[in-house]
């Protein structure tokens, strides 16, 4: 629950932002009261009051409101996967991704794609409103997807054996950190030589001429 403003300093209190309700609340420099002005700098103990106030009940608030709101967003995208795959059945798949390849490549394809790929089931826990991600029966299987780049620019037959060959040492361990990166980083290093990895979880806003992947694992539904 949003935290109650003290009463000493409920006066001074700048309007509320309606397009941006959880911005921190400010104090006017000064109010006028029975045609008298009055400036918060002659108030020391309402500015400490209101300090305090920040310091012990807002901030804490509002970082907790963050995490509460970015939870939130998942939560309803992972409802809105669960009710389509009800719907759809057969005609979709539920895919984890890791390694997202952003790249404008030299003929100005656009591609925005992870390059490992696994499958997954969604579990929902009604009773409890709660999700969980988890390997599809017949197992994750990990593979490379290599099919959004044009064959001109992939690695060697060598070079894609290999790093299959990497992929599939950990097929059924997606969240093997080390191995994950170390065919993330092969793969990247293999396409280009101008090629970045970054073990981030967010990935460039904008695909550049230099390819890169990022970590960034992701829930994928998509038809078959």
């Amino acid at each position: 629950k949003r935290p109650t403003v003290p009463l000493s300093c409920a006066r001074w209190l700048e309007d509320a932002d309606d397009e941006n309700p959880d911005a921190e609340p400010r104090l006017r420099d000064e109010i006028v009261t029975q045609g008298q002005t009055e400036r918060i700098s002659d108030h020391a103990e309402i500015l400490g009051e209101w300090e305090r106030w920040k310091q012990n009940s807002w901030l804490p608030w509002a970082v907790a409101n963050i995490d509460w709101k970015a939870a939130n967003e998942v939560y309803f995208k992972l409802f809105s996967i669960h009710q389509q795959l009800k719907k759809l059945g057969e005609q979709y798949e539920l895919l984890i991704g890791l390694g997202l390849l952003t790249w404008e490549t030299p003929n100005n394809q656009v591609i925005r794609r992870h390059i490992i790929v696994g499958d997954a089931n969604l579990l929902f826990d009604a009773d409890r409103g709660r999700f969980e991600l988890q390997p599809a029966p017949e197992g994750v299987k990990l593979h490379l997807e290599t099919d959004m780049i044009e064959q001109s620019y992939l690695p060697s037959l060598e070079q894609m054996r290999e790093l299959e060959s990497l992929v599939a040492a950990t097929q059924e361990s997606p969240w093997n950190r080390p191995e994950i990166d170390k065919a993330l980083r092969s793969f990247i290093n293999s396409l280009s030589p101008d090629g970045i990895y970054s073990d981030s979880l967010c990935p460039p806003d904008k695909p550049t001429k230099q390819p890169i992947v990022t970590f960034a694992p992701a829930t994928i539904l998509r038809a078959r």
